[in-house]
């Protein structure tokens, strides 16, 4: 992975990935009926904050990284776009009674939310890999 186009790539994905644990949080509080959901899924995106700020913090020391990164790195700005928009539809509206509704609706099915965690799960392992032989 290039480190300017890799350091780069991080931090965009980095900074959704802060996005959607801030509104996990605010789900978290707001939505009793969908809490083990809500916990499993921002367990899972605050682990892959942690692994991507290992690789920011690598690939800023000069540490050459698997090209092959840049893949799930992709795969993953990709996920973590796609919850940030829709948790922000399930928390848009024009007037405050639509607003209030659509606070307690969690915008995610049982299935959508096990596709996802897999989804992060595969790539997080690919990225950790990543970080142990970029590290050695």
């Amino acid at each position: 992975m290039e480190a300017l186009g890799g350091v780069a790539s991080v931090i965009a994905v980095l900074q959704i990935t802060q996005a959607v644990a801030k509104s996990l949080k605010n789900y978290y509080r707001a939505v009793k009926s969908a809490r083990a959901d809500i916990s499993r899924l921002f367990n899972e995106v605050t682990s892959l904050e942690v692994i991507l700020v290992e690789i920011q913090s690598l690939l800023k020391s000069e540490h050459s990284l698997n090209a092959s990164l840049g893949g799930p790195v992709k795969q993953c700005h990709d996920e973590m776009e796609s919850l940030s928009e829709q948790l922000k539809a399930g928390r848009a509206s024009s007037h405050r009674f639509g607003k209030a509704i659509q606070s307690l609706k969690w915008p995610f099915r049982e299935e959508e939310i096990i596709k996802i965690m897999k989804s992060l799960e595969r790539n997080k392992a690919i990225l950790s890999l990543g970080i142990d032989v970029g590290s050695l």
